[in-house]
Protein backbone atom coordinates (compact mmCIF):
# COMPACT_ATOMS: atom_id res chain seq x y z
CA UNK A 1 0.00 0.00 0.00
CA UNK A 2 1.73 3.43 -0.75
CA UNK A 3 1.96 6.25 1.62
CA UNK A 4 -1.26 8.50 0.30
CA UNK A 5 -3.76 5.09 0.69
CA UNK A 6 -2.37 4.44 4.21
CA UNK A 7 -3.28 8.03 5.42
CA UNK A 8 -6.18 8.29 2.87
CA UNK A 9 -7.54 5.09 4.97
CA UNK A 10 -6.65 6.47 8.20
CA UNK A 11 -8.35 10.05 7.40
CA UNK A 12 -11.40 7.79 6.34
CA UNK A 13 -11.41 5.99 9.46
CA UNK A 14 -12.13 9.46 11.77
CA UNK A 15 -15.00 10.44 9.56
CA UNK A 16 -16.76 7.03 9.64
CA UNK A 17 -15.89 6.44 12.99
CA UNK A 18 -18.11 9.33 13.62
CA UNK A 19 -20.62 8.43 11.39
CA UNK A 20 -21.02 5.69 13.84
CA UNK A 21 -20.57 7.42 16.89
CA UNK A 22 -24.07 9.50 15.61
CA UNK A 23 -25.82 6.47 14.28
CA UNK A 24 -25.81 3.64 16.95
CA UNK A 25 -27.99 2.78 20.01
CA UNK A 26 -25.53 1.31 21.66
CA UNK A 27 -23.66 3.46 25.09
CA UNK A 28 -20.37 1.35 24.26
CA UNK A 29 -20.23 1.26 20.60
CA UNK A 30 -21.27 5.41 21.00
CA UNK A 31 -18.13 5.69 23.35
CA UNK A 32 -15.77 3.79 21.86
CA UNK A 33 -16.21 5.82 18.54
CA UNK A 34 -15.89 8.82 20.49
CA UNK A 35 -12.65 7.33 21.65
CA UNK A 36 -11.45 6.74 17.89
CA UNK A 37 -12.51 10.20 16.39
CA UNK A 38 -11.04 11.83 18.87
CA UNK A 39 -7.40 10.48 19.30
CA UNK A 40 -7.19 9.32 15.56
CA UNK A 41 -6.45 12.68 14.02
CA UNK A 42 -3.64 13.74 16.10
CA UNK A 43 -2.27 10.40 15.38
CA UNK A 44 -2.49 11.05 11.77
CA UNK A 45 -1.14 14.37 12.27
CA UNK A 46 1.81 13.66 13.96
CA UNK A 47 2.41 10.53 11.24
CA UNK A 48 2.20 12.46 8.21
CA UNK A 49 4.11 14.99 9.74
CA UNK A 50 7.13 12.85 11.01
CA UNK A 51 6.93 11.24 7.32
CA UNK A 52 7.30 14.12 5.56
CA UNK A 53 9.95 16.05 7.70
CA UNK A 54 12.22 12.86 7.56
CA UNK A 55 11.64 11.86 3.71
CA UNK A 56 10.93 15.61 2.83
CA UNK A 57 8.45 14.55 0.25
CA UNK A 58 4.85 16.12 0.92
CA UNK A 59 1.83 13.15 0.79
CA UNK A 60 -0.22 14.06 -2.38
CA UNK A 61 -3.42 12.49 -4.23
CA UNK A 62 -5.29 11.68 -1.20
CA UNK A 63 -8.39 9.39 -1.92
CA UNK A 64 -11.94 9.36 -0.62
CA UNK A 65 -13.97 6.60 0.27
CA UNK A 66 -17.72 5.99 0.81
CA UNK A 67 -19.09 6.63 4.18
CA UNK A 68 -20.68 3.30 5.25
CA UNK A 69 -24.90 4.31 6.71
CA UNK A 70 -25.14 0.91 8.50
CA UNK A 71 -24.28 -0.41 12.23
CA UNK A 72 -23.95 -3.51 11.37
CA UNK A 73 -20.30 -3.17 9.91
CA UNK A 74 -18.83 -1.42 12.89
CA UNK A 75 -16.70 -4.25 14.51
CA UNK A 76 -15.76 -5.80 11.07
CA UNK A 77 -14.63 -1.91 9.55
CA UNK A 78 -12.17 -2.24 12.91
CA UNK A 79 -10.92 -5.40 12.42
CA UNK A 80 -10.33 -4.56 8.71
CA UNK A 81 -8.64 -1.49 9.40
CA UNK A 82 -6.37 -3.14 11.79
CA UNK A 83 -5.01 -5.29 9.21
CA UNK A 84 -4.15 -2.56 7.03
CA UNK A 85 -2.06 -0.82 10.01
CA UNK A 86 -0.45 -4.29 10.31
CA UNK A 87 0.67 -4.97 6.84
CA UNK A 88 1.64 -1.16 5.95
CA UNK A 89 5.66 -0.86 6.27
CA UNK A 90 7.29 2.10 7.34
CA UNK A 91 11.02 3.02 7.90
CA UNK A 92 12.12 4.05 11.66
CA UNK A 93 11.41 3.97 14.70
CA UNK A 94 9.96 7.43 15.01
CA UNK A 95 6.97 6.14 12.06
CA UNK A 96 7.29 2.78 13.34
CA UNK A 97 6.05 4.13 16.99
CA UNK A 98 3.12 6.37 15.57
CA UNK A 99 1.81 3.35 13.87
CA UNK A 100 1.98 1.11 16.84
CA UNK A 101 -0.04 4.08 18.67
CA UNK A 102 -2.34 3.79 15.67
CA UNK A 103 -2.51 -0.10 15.69
CA UNK A 104 -3.09 0.40 19.64
CA UNK A 105 -6.24 2.47 19.70
CA UNK A 106 -7.96 0.19 17.24
CA UNK A 107 -7.14 -2.73 19.13
CA UNK A 108 -8.68 -0.42 22.38
CA UNK A 109 -11.63 0.05 20.09
CA UNK A 110 -11.95 -3.43 19.18
CA UNK A 111 -12.10 -4.53 22.79
CA UNK A 112 -14.73 -1.72 23.68
CA UNK A 113 -16.77 -3.20 21.05
CA UNK A 114 -16.55 -6.66 22.60
CA UNK A 115 -18.28 -5.27 25.80
CA UNK A 116 -21.91 -5.07 26.40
Amino acid sequence: MKINEFVSVLMHSRTQSHVYHLMTDSYTQHEAMKKYYKNIGGLIDSFVETYQGKTGRKIKEYITFNILNTNNTVKKYFLDLVEVVKKMKVTGNDLNNIKDEIESLINQVIYMLSLK
